[in-house]
């Protein structure tokens, strides 16, 4: 009898290298089962991170969008400001060369009218280096 027990039986045998492996299958099926989890929660969080960046794009397209809005109604109202500001440019440099011009008849009129006059009291003085436009200064300087 004692051989009979000292003896291995091969299914005996075969099933605890069943065992072993189911162990190991097991073993092996937890670890998996964790890491399908912990890629599974990954996952969760990336999504998560995905959907606040689409949101805060989808926030900042609108707030461009309004800034675009905005500059282009902005670059209208200067256009039209621009334009209208041109055209007072214009005119008042019209007004002013026509001013200027105003001016210098004025003067050399009323300088021919003063020399005039100033012929009629002095007929014997020589008149001809009066001229309106002579400039007359310091020599020294």
């Amino acid at each position: 009898m004692d051989k009979l027990v000292q003896t291995h039986h091969p299914r005996a045998e075969l099933k605890e290298s069943q065992k072993n492996q189911l162990k190991q299958k097991w073993h092996e099926a937890g670890k998996n089962s964790a890491t399908l989890e912990e890629a599974r929660h990954q996952i969760a969080l990336l999504e998560s991170q995905l959907n606040e960046t689409i949101r805060c794009k989808d926030e900042a397209t609108v707030t461009l969008q309004h800034s675009l809005d905005n500059f282009a109604k902005q670059r209208g109202e200067f256009e039209i400001m621009e334009g209208m500001l041109r055209s007072k440019v214009q005119t008042l440099d019209t007004a002013l060369d026509a001013t200027k011009n105003e001016i210098a008849r004025d003067f050399v009129d009323d300088f021919s009218a003063t020399l005039e006059q100033f012929r009629a009291l002095y007929l014997d003085l020589d008149q001809s280096d009066f001229d309106p436009f002579k400039i007359v200064g310091n020599e020294n300087s």
